[in-house]
């Protein structure tokens, strides 16, 4: 009986962060513009310096905030890069608190793998903590792949394809009014 109450009191709190989590998923859509409280916004990919080779050492990994995204810059141990969401589809939590295995990136708190070049997750999902983690699948559901940027390397810059009008794509849901989470009613801030 005592076990019964300890799963329902860690799916309870899942519950909670999940509630608290944005909805940072794929911003995919079946269409290339994207309304935006009256206005259309085409999404519009470019080229960003994120960081110099020199910021980053083989086998390590950097968290960044590119246009309003959280994103993780990977440095290989076989000198690849790769820039993915610094997000893990398992409650979010930062991937740049994870371990680096090869091509693969492993979740720090659920020990699931994620493919560098994909995204899409390697081996089982939620593998951790043992005993939980069937409960926990049901709570979470299926997993989703993270998302995945181009990444190049020019001169000493290493650069990440980006949409740029990530932020506005993001908010374009957002109601604008009084009480909005933007401060004043007209948008600006306090």
């Amino acid at each position: 009986m005592f076990s019964f109450y300890i799963i329902l009191i860690v799916a309870l709190c899942i519950l909670n962060i999940q509630a608290f989590m944005s909805p940072l998923r794929s911003m995919g859509t079946s269409s290339n513009l994207l309304l935006n409280m009256g206005q259309d916004f085409a999404i519009k990919y470019d080229w960003i310096d994120a960081i110099r080779k020199t910021d980053i050492e083989k086998g390590d990994m950097i968290g960044l905030v590119l246009v309003g995204q959280s994103i993780l810059c990977v440095r290989t141990a076989n000198d690849k890069y790769f820039a993915l969401s610094n997000r893990s589809a398992y409650l979010g939590i930062p991937l740049e608190y994870g371990q680096i295995d090869g091509e693969e990136i492993i979740c720090p708190q659920s020990k699931t793998r994620f493919d560098l070049n994909t995204g899409n997750i390697v081996g089982e999902w939620v593998p951790f903590p043992p005993i939980l983690n069937n409960v926990l699948r049901l709570v979470i559901g299926d997993p989703e792949p993270i998302s995945t940027y181009p990444v190049r390397v020019k001169g000493n810059s290493i650069q990440i394809q980006v949409d740029m009008n990530y932020v506005i794509s993001y908010e374009k849901n957002y109601w604008k009014g009084l009480l909005d989470a933007r401060g004043k009613e007209d948008g600006s801030y306090y």
